[in-house]
């Protein structure tokens, strides 16, 4: 079932705000998720950003930091932002997705089948009855009943997002390079994933085509050949084009996180001059990626050090070892 949430999303922001440009090079909003899965931080970037951050924080389901920093632990927006997202990366290269999401967009606005019509083809150059055939709906459907047909289908697209799972694999391969099953598992069994669990995701992303194998390698002298795993930038889980794409979204992402946690913004020219600094690093989106990474794991270590008894008994091991550790 599509969540209120998420609908007031879909109604906020269309997809034309989103396309690839808008969403690496000036998104409305940036969603950070913290280390420790408890939460997640939105960063708006504009004025309608910050105008749905407000109308999200009066119903309680976001909270409020700065003016325009806001996080949330409730779980139905915590789901909401992820399938968010999802639905914007889909919408690049996905039409029935970015339709769908246009005209749930202009028919939450409107009240009426000409007003939908006028709204649909002003906003997004669609003509009502071209887009209903291309979503294979009949097009004397009745104003008062295309909603449901119509979330019926977004469920059909956000069944399409990877399992949470898959999407860690590849974050983590994204992070850090090239690495074996055995590598990877000893990464994923804290989290109580199964060897053989592990071997089953890794072989539907290779059929995928969404994580390569770079060479077989042996890991000790007397052991077996083993595959040395990377994800495949030519077909990318999260739908970027290029490795240039996912770079600047990553910079982009390091702006959204300064700035949550340092309150340091990034001015475009910043940011620039990171792109080019770093450009000439090999893979510089997979450096960016682990240097986010690390600054949100500290922010969510500094966040537990402000717990006074936490604190207190830390500084008293300081005290009594001479080591200095906070």
């Amino acid at each position: 079932m599509v969540s209120d949430e998420l609908l007031r999303l879909m109604r906020q922001f269309t997809p034309s705000e989103f396309t690839e440009d808008n969403f690496v090079d000036s998104p409305p909003l940036s969603i950070i998720e913290k280390t420790d899965g408890r939460d997640l931080i939105i960063v708006a970037k504009n004025s309608r950003g910050i105008s749905l951050l407000q109308e999200l924080s009066y119903r309680n389901y976001v909270e409020k930091l700065r003016e325009d920093l806001y996080i949330t632990d409730r779980l139905s927006m915590i789901d909401a932002l992820t399938k968010f997202l999802w639905i914007i990366r889909i919408s690049w290269k996905n039409e029935e997705t970015y339709l769908l999401w246009a005209l749930i967009n202009s028919l939450l606005k409107t009240s009426d089948l000409e007003s939908l019509k006028s709204t649909l083809f002003k906003e997004f150059n669609i003509e009502l009855d071209k887009c209903l055939s291309k979503l294979n709906m009949n097009s004397t459907q009745e104003y008062s009943k295309l909603l449901e047909p119509l979330l019926s289908k977004l469920e059909q697209q956000l069944s399409r997002i990877p399992p949470v799972l898959l999407q860690k694999i590849i974050d983590h391969l994204c992070i850090h390079g090239e690495l074996t099953v055995e590598e990877l598992s000893t990464r994923f069994i804290r989290e109580g994933v199964s060897v053989s669990t592990l071997y089953k995701a890794l072989s539907r992303l290779k059929k995928e085509n969404y994580v390569r194998v770079v060479k077989h390698v042996r890991i000790s002298s007397r052991g077996p050949m083993r595959e040395l795993l990377a994800s495949n930038c030519n077909k990318c889980l999260y739908n970027y084009s290029s490795h240039d794409t996912c770079y600047k979204s990553s910079l982009n992402q390091l702006s959204a996180i300064l700035y949550a946690f340092y309150n340091k913004s990034l001015t475009p020219r910043d940011l620039e001059k990171l792109y080019i600094e770093f450009k000439s690093i090999p893979y510089p989106q997979r450096v960016i990626k682990r240097i986010n990474d690390i600054l949100i794991s500290l922010s969510v270590i500094r966040s537990r050090l402000e717990d006074k008894l936490t604190s207190s008994i830390l500084h008293r091991i300081q005290a009594a070892t001479g080591i200095n550790i906070v």
